[in-house]
């Protein structure tokens, strides 16, 4: 297997695209991995046969809103979301 090497280490941060760095538990991480996982579920949903057309295109976009929500929270900056 081939190593990667991030040149910074696990210090238990991990970051944005925009270089914004929080830490691994951090609740846009947490939202981030279930918005995946509810996806996932939802493709292999759809992957069974047998169900009817109209509803495997609902599942569709559904997961399609999903990645979408996904890519904005990825995006927003923290200081954005706790405001109040």
């Amino acid at each position: 297997m081939t190593q990667i090497y991030t040149r910074s280490g696990d210090t238990g941060m991990t970051g944005f695209a925009d270089g914004e760095r929080v830490p691994k538990d951090h609740f846009r991480i947490e939202a981030l991995g279930t918005l995946d996982e509810l996806n996932a579920h939802l493709g292999l949903l759809r992957a069974q046969s047998g169900f009817p057309e109209k509803l495997l295109s609902i599942l569709s976009d559904i997961q399609h809103n999903l990645f979408n929500i996904g890519a904005q929270l990825g995006q927003m900056k923290t200081q954005w979301i706790t405001e109040k």
